[in-house]
């Protein structure tokens, strides 16, 4: 009984207790479906009580580390797409630097990177190709700009980029362009500069501009040269026909004054005033002539010439002209030969001598005189400022005027070819106008360059050439004795112009038919063809020009010589006719000599 009682109160409960622990053992604390024992024994039941809690404990631990490792996986889980997500971060990184790089530096721009105070951090390659310039860390882009000047209208704005580069506080996006000029190598070279200031960096591109540039540049300098021939051509017509009219008053003047002193004594006091009246009107006439210079459309006797003898023989001429605090240097190559007019181009020589002196003023001071020869596609002949070239021609002799004056302002130098303007206090202001008249008229160029405080140089190029042009005037010859055999048809719609004709021929005991217009002077000749030996037209008459004139007559009859007399030019007359050229030609204000000397070539006397 007493073992039963042992068995039922303690072994029992402890087997089932050991059953407990053994299932706890298989299973686990938190997974355990097994009820805890029940003993009625204290002992037992408080052994029991304090294991179950104890068991308890265990499992509110094992589930507490069982969040933890969760959470802890979870964690990991959250690291590790972390880690992916920088290993694809890295990659693409490293795929578009790799792509920047490449663009970078397969890029036909120069591209330079620099940080806001403006130190460069990277230059691609073709920026030191392009540029030849070598970008290291230790460069700053003012540094850098140093190199390049602006170029053109629209240079690049160097000083306010570089203060707005350091002065800029916002993050706004700020571009400048413009284009630039490398001013080191032995070739120009222009850019394009693009500057963008994003932030804390900056990046500069440069794109190689220049054919464009220099394209533009020589496009833009032969509009200038093509405005400046327009406005010469205006010009030009307008100084021809005041000069025109001005020459039909002088005719009158000089001829008139001429007759006079044939038929007056040769002393007292009226001879010397019609005398001071004879060289008044031909100072006017050579005011004229100087006009029809400024027009290119004079006469002149081109002929081959040494241009550096030329320079030599004005050599004493020039040395008591100028001051003598001037030194005159001479640089003249030998067998320098120019076509053109020797007077014409002593005369332009000896105005841009003074031109020079002028410039140096009271000061010390050099005039160099230079002599060479230029192919046509040398740069000075690019940078003419007045052209009228022959493009048949390949060479050309050049003469150079350099002076240490003044210099010309760039607003001056613009107008220096303007008739009648000058910066001098008195002067008539033509010389320079009448030069580029001139050397237009010898199918020259004038080149000029100014620097003010430094001085100027003016480049005259002239053809060359050995061969003699017949543009000249004729050379003097003994006036024959005129016997005309017939009466001459004289037209001019000026009165006093027919009249002084008239009185001119008097002596010679010559028969003239005056017609005051084209129109009466066809109809004289178509009634009286047999009886005129010779016909003299005015240029500009009303109802029929000189040129309509003169060909209704010649399709009359000819044989007949026709001299055409004008106050234009003989090449501008040339000019004006498209068919048949005229017999000869006189321009007014002619002389007795000069008219009979005309008749007597026309007519064969």
């Amino acid at each position: 009984m007493l073992s039963g009682l042992i068995r039922k109160y303690f072994t029992v409960p402890l087997q089932d207790l050991s059953n407990y622990t053994s299932a706890i053992a298989k299973t686990g604390f938190a997974s355990i479906e097994t009820q805890a024992p029940t003993s009625i024994v204290f002992e037992i039941r408080q052994l029991i009580d304090n294991f179950s809690a104890a068991l308890e404990k265990i499992i509110e631990s094992q589930n507490l580390e069982i969040d933890k490792n969760q959470q802890l996986q979870a964690a990991n889980d959250q690291l590790n797409d972390k880690i992916a997500q920088l290993k694809q971060s890295r990659i693409a990184v490293e795929q578009a630097e790799k792509s920047f790089s490449i663009l970078v530096n397969n890029s036909p721009f120069s591209i330079v990177l620099a940080d806001r105070t403006g130190n460069i951090e990277f230059a691609n390659e073709e920026f030191t190709r392009n540029t030849r310039l070598s970008c290291t860390q230790t460069l700053n882009l003012k540094d850098l700009f140093e190199q390049f000047k602006p170029f053109g209208r629209m240079g690049f704005p160097i000083a306010s980029f570089l203060e707005s580069l350091v002065n800029r506080k916002d993050g706004n996006k700020h571009i400048d362009t413009g284009e630039l000029c490398l001013c080191s190598g032995p070739d120009k070279r222009i850019f394009n500069c693009v500057a963008t200031v994003i932030e804390s960096r900056c990046i500069v591109i440069f794109s190689d501009v220049t054919e464009s540039a220099v394209a533009a540049e020589e496009k833009q300098h032969l509009v200038e040269q093509l405005q400046l021939a327009q406005k010469f051509e205006s010009l030009g017509t307008l100084a021809g026909g005041v000069a025109h009219d001005f020459n039909n008053i002088l005719m009158s003047i000089m001829g008139y004054a001429e007759i006079s002193l044939t038929e007056i004594p040769k002393s007292g006091r009226l001879y010397e005033n019609i005398c001071m009246i004879q060289t008044a009107a031909q100072r006017a006439a050579e005011l004229t002539r100087q006009m029809l210079d400024f027009t290119g459309k004079n006469v002149f006797r081109i002929e081959p010439m040494d241009l550096s003898l030329l320079v030599k023989e004005m050599a004493n001429l020039l040395s008591v002209t100028i001051s003598k605090k001037i030194t005159v240097c001479y640089d003249l190559k030998e067998g320098i030969t120019a076509v053109g007019d020797p007077l014409q181009l002593r005369q332009i020589v000896m105005n841009l001598i003074m031109n020079a002196s002028e410039a140096i003023g009271d000061n010390n001071g050099q005039i160099t005189i230079r002599t060479g020869m230029l192919d046509r596609n040398s740069n000075s002949m690019k940078s003419t400022a007045v052209s009228n070239l022959d493009p048949d021609n390949e060479f050309y002799a050049f003469l150079e005027v350099t002076d240490t004056g003044c210099g010309i302002p760039p607003e001056t130098l613009e107008k220096i070819f303007d008739p009648f303007f000058t910066t001098k206090f008195t002067g008539r202001g033509l010389g320079l106008a009448a030069t580029m008249g001139i050397i237009k008229s010898h199918r020259g160029a004038i080149s000029v360059t100014s620097t003010p405080g430094r001085g100027s140089s003016f480049v005259i190029i002239l053809p060359a050439s050995e061969e003699l042009l017949n543009d000249a005037v004729d050379k003097e010859t003994v006036i024959p004795e005129l016997k005309l055999k017939g009466k001459i048809l004289l037209a001019d719609d000026e009165e006093t112009i027919l009249s002084l004709t008239e009185m001119m021929l008097e002596p010679y005991n010559i028969e003239i038919i005056c017609a005051g217009d084209g129109a009466r002077a066809v109809e004289i000749f178509e009634n009286q063809k047999q009886e005129i030996a010779l016909v003299i037209l005015d240029m500009v008459m009303p109802k029929l020009s000189g040129e309509e004139t003169f060909n209704k007559i010649k399709a009359i009859s000819p044989e007949i010589p026709v001299i055409i007399a004008s106050g234009h030019s003989r090449n501008e007359t040339l000019q004006r006719f498209t068919g048949a050229s005229f017999d000869g030609f006189l321009q007014k204000p002619f002389r007795i000599q000069d008219l009979i000397k005309e008749i007597c070539a026309v007519t064969k006397i």
